[in-house]
């Protein structure tokens, strides 16, 4: 099963999702490549698009840490509710 481009299958092209903390190693491992990219390299082009890059994956990685806080916020009052008024979410 092809999707009409170059013969790239959509099962090759579908990914599996990422739970929060693999989401945060995945950009946090990014942001490590494009900071050692703009150590490495003389291009100013490249280093260009790697300022841009970099402040992409910080931007969503600054999102993906405020997704993780709110989630772990969510559990403890959920808990909380729980143990004090015996309701189960």
């Amino acid at each position: 099963m092809t999707d009409g481009t170059n013969g790239i299958s959509r099962r090759k092209r579908r990914r599996k999702s990422l739970d929060i903390p693999s989401l945060r190693r995945v950009v946090s491992d990014a942001i490590r490549e494009v900071e050692h990219l703009l150590e490495t390299t003389t291009d100013a082009q490249v280093k260009l698009r790697a300022v841009h890059a970099l402040s992409q994956a910080v931007q969503t990685y600054l999102k993906v840490l405020e997704q993780d806080d709110l989630r772990a916020r969510l559990d403890a009052l959920e808990e909380r509710v729980s143990t004090q008024y015996g309701i189960r979410a």
